[in-house]
């Protein structure tokens, strides 16, 4: 049992050895074959001295000259030294001159430190019992290259955001705690990460930035504020260097603290912020970390919803309206000037501005009772349209044998003809004349046509009705006057009191049609009806020949229809309905008698 106790008391010193030399500098290791002397004791002893020179005040260890933070409750190396170089002593008097090759093996979590492998001897003891008699190896350390999934420092790691007021700015407070992993202190580099919401990181410089660190010493718990030097911002997420804050406690919590000033807390659309934290062996982006970050969420100030303007607004407008968040303001700036008024509870606004210029721009923001602004919608002023419609056309008769439809209109504005459900389409010329093609229709159809300008406006309808195709006198005087005349010895033709006497015909059939007009009259009777004169009345044609309309219908005229369909029929003085009489026919007075006109629709 005396062998036994020997091994635990080298084991006791290779242990004090091991945790000096980390306790004082975690980046010093000592590896390879230690003999158990005292020689080799005081070397170990000598490893990263302390210069005599060199005072600490415990009270003072928040900030090194060179930036890095301090680790309170460093032991007294020198007395650690004189227990191992007393347990060195004691061990030789045990041991006979035999030497034992002391390597240390610790298995240690993945870290970015890289130990190469040493030659390992075996330790034997003839002195041992057969069932205490084994093999003592100590295997160097092995550290593997964790690779980018496995990155994490700490375990059973939170994040809790804090909101404050302090001097009068608003403070976001994330306390970032995790319990540390074996050997930790052996860990080359070490960054304390936090991913910040992109509407923190769009307002912040380091000068927002203050951080602390609450993490286990030798002694005491080390705590200490980082400068700003050591606070950085890169891309959206703000880090510090811990490496030097890192020691072997085990089962011990870090906690690191990033404070972040604004004037404001910034605005965002889902009404909270999200945070994310890690400590890490490599400066990382965390979203790349398998798993899942320490992760929490704050309250934030949601943006009013931006309003929506009335589309579009015309140069003509006086008003501008649209819709916002009940019972808030709306805010237009329009050409340097500003324009405001409440958003009903209805959640409608009407805005009175001035006249505005065909491509100004409308800016409108929403501000609610708290001051907060929406985004801003942006819309420009168009020219005002044409909203005058076009007159109501004049329409042509229709008639059953017309194709056509024909008026007049608005030069440039479209013809719409609807007739029983079909629309047929033309358009008004230059000189404000239309004809638009249609199948004929049967008398009585009521035909509508409408003129549509190029901005939309619809003229008043006219409308007509479809008129049976036909031909028929029009006017017809009801009395021809004669001039007086004195009939001597020969016989005389008495003209026309009227020389612009005449007959209107109404052709409906369309132009080219031919007709023809007869006339029978009746004999001459004087006004007393005592004598009348046979043959008075007759028609003289062109070559100055008469025929006498007392016997039978006479032709009087023969022609077609012109692109009027009313035909004015009319004769020269000295032609077409005459009186001619002779002197033994007659007697001094008043005649009169009657003329029937006959149309006759073909030649």
């Amino acid at each position: 049992m005396r062998h036994k106790n020997c091994c635990n008391r080298y084991l006791f010193v290779v242990l004090l050895v091991w945790f000096s030399i980390f306790s004082i500098d975690s980046k010093n290791y000592v590896y390879g074959e230690t003999e158990n002397s005292a020689e080799d004791a005081t070397e170990i002893k000598d490893i990263n001295p302390r210069p005599e020179e060199e005072h600490i005040d415990e009270n003072e260890l928040d900030q090194t000259e060179s930036g890095e933070v301090s680790i309170e409750g460093v032991p007294n190396m020198e007395q650690e030294n004189e227990q191992s170089s007393g347990a060195v002593d004691q061990q030789e008097a045990d041991v006979d001159d035999s030497q034992e090759v002391i390597e240390e093996s610790s298995e240690v979590p993945d870290t970015d430190l890289a130990v190469p492998e040493e030659e390992t001897e075996e330790v034997t003891s003839e002195e041992l019992t057969e069932e205490e008699e084994q093999d003592v190896v100590f295997q160097p350390f092995q550290v593997q290259d964790p690779g980018l999934l496995d990155l994490r420092l700490l375990t059973n790691t939170t994040l809790n955001a804090q909101r404050s007021t302090v001097n009068g700015k608003e403070r976001i407070t994330l306390t970032y705690r995790g319990d540390s992993i074996l050997n930790l202190g052996l860990v080359s580099n070490a960054y304390a990460i936090f991913s910040l919401p992109p509407e923190i990181m769009n307002t912040i410089t380091k000068s927002n930035l203050t951080a602390s660190y609450n993490v286990p010493g030798l002694v005491s718990r080390n705590r200490g504020n980082f400068t700003t030097q050591q606070i950085q911002i890169e891309g959206n997420q703000v880090y510090m260097e811990v490496r030097n804050l890192l020691t072997l406690g085990l089962l011990s919590y870090y906690t690191y603290t990033l404070n972040i000033d604004l004037e404001e807390l910034p605005l965002t659309d889902t009404g909270e912020y999200r945070f994310y934290s890690e400590a890490t062996r490599q400066l990382v982006d965390l979203s790349v970390i398998s798993g899942n970050p320490a992760t929490t969420t704050l309250a934030a100030p949601t943006r009013p919803e931006a309003p929506i303007f009335d589309d579009p607004v015309y140069a003509t407008d006086t008003v501008v309206t649209g819709t916002g968040a009940p019972n808030t303001t709306i805010r237009l700036e329009i050409s340097g000037d500003t324009y405001e008024a409440q958003v009903d509870r209805t959640g409608d606004f009407t805005v009175s501005v001035p006249s505005l210029e065909v491509g100004s721009e409308i800016v409108g923001r929403i501000i609610d009772a708290s001051g907060y602004e929406s985004a801003e919608t942006r819309i420009v002023v168009l020219e005002a349209p044409d909203t005058t419609p076009p007159e109501q056309p004049i329409v042509n008769p229709v008639y059953s044998n017309k194709t056509t439809v024909e008026g007049n209109g608005e030069p440039g504005t479209t013809v719409l003809v609807k007739i029983e459900g079909q629309e047929y389409e033309g358009s008004v010329d230059s000189e404000g004349n239309f004809s638009v093609s249609i199948p004929s229709q049967a008398p009585d159809t009521v035909i509508t046509v409408e003129l549509v300008d190029e901005a939309g406006n619809v003229s008043p309808s006219a409308e007509v009705t479809v008129i049976e195709a036909t031909i028929a006198f029009q006017t017809v005087p009801g009395r021809i006057a004669f001039e007086t005349t004195s009939i001597e010895s020969i016989s005389a033709r008495i003209p026309r009191a009227d020389t612009n006497w005449s007959l209107e015909v109404i052709d409906t059939r369309g132009a080219g049609s031919p007709f023809t007009i007869m006339a029978e009259a009746t004999e001459l009777r004087a006004s007393d009806g005592m004598h009348t004169i046979s043959d008075g009345l007759v028609y003289v044609d062109s070559a100055s020949n008469s025929q006498s309309l007392n016997n039978e219908p006479v032709e009087v005229y023969s022609g077609q229809t012109g692109n009027d369909p009313i035909s004015e029929i009319n004769w020269p003085e000295n032609e077409g309905p005459l009186v001619e009489v002779s002197p033994g026919d007659v007697r001094v007075g008043t005649y009169g008698a009657t003329i029937t006109w006959t149309i006759v629709d073909a030649p």
